[in-house]
C-alpha cells in the first residue's frame, strides 16, 4: 500500500543528501573523468608525472572525494551543515591543488601546505562521523580515511627523500 507520508520523507531526505553531497559529486566526476581522459591521451607515450596525475585525479580528488562526500552524508543521522560542507570541500580541494602543482613542479613547499590542508579535510570528515548510526559502515569510512592518510604521509616522504637527493 502507498504511504504518501513515507514517500514525502523519502524526497525530503534526498534532496538533503543531494544538497550534502553534489559539491564532492560534481568534483569528484569531473576529476574521474579527467584522469581517464590523461591516461587515453598518454596512453601512446607514457610519461612518469602524467601517469602519476590520471592515477591521482581518478583515485584521490575522484573517487575518494565522493566515497568521503557521500559517505559521511548516509553516515550520519542529518546531513552535514552548509559550513562543515564547504569547509571540507574547499580544504580537500585546494590541498590537492596544492599536492598536484607541487608534485608536479616540484616544489616541496607547496605540496607540504597542499598535504597539510588534505589533512585537515580528512580530520574534518573523520569528526564529522564519530557518532555513526551505522558502526561497521562507520569503521570502513575510517579505514578508508586511514588509508588515504598513509599514502600522503608516504608520498611527502617520498618526495622529501626525492627532493634531498637533487
Amino acid at each position: 500500500m502507498y504511504d504518501h507520508a513515507t514517500s514525502i520523507d523519502a524526497r525530503y531526505h534526498a534532496a538533503h543528501l543531494l544538497r550534502a553531497t553534489r559539491l564532492f559529486l560534481v568534483v569528484g566526476l569531473a576529476a574521474i573523468l579527467a584522469g581517464g581522459l590523461l591516461a587515453a591521451v598518454t596512453a601512446h607515450d607514457p610519461v612518469r608525472p602524467l601517469i602519476w596525475l590520471s592515477a591521482y585525479l581518478v583515485l584521490i580528488v575522484g573517487l575518494a572525494q565522493c566515497v568521503f562526500g557521500v559517505g559521511q552524508t548516509a553516515l550520519r543521522a542529518r546531513p552535514p551543515g552548509t559550513v562543515l560542507v564547504g569547509s571540507q570541500w574547499l580544504l580537500f580541494n585546494l590541498g590537492n591543488l596544492g599536492v598536484v602543482i607541487g608534485s608536479l613542479g616540484n616544489y616541496l613547499m607547496l605540496l607540504t601546505v597542499g598535504t597539510v590542508l588534505f589533512f585537515a579535510a580528512l580530520a574534518l570528515f573523520a569528526l564529522s562521523v564519530r557518532q555513526s548510526q551505522y558502526q561497521r559502515l562507520g569503521y570502513a569510512y575510517y579505514a578508508v580515511l586511514a588509508i588515504v592518510a598513509a599514502g600522503a604521509v608516504i608520498g611527502l616522504g617520498l618526495s622529501a627523500l626525492g627532493n634531498a637527493g637533487q
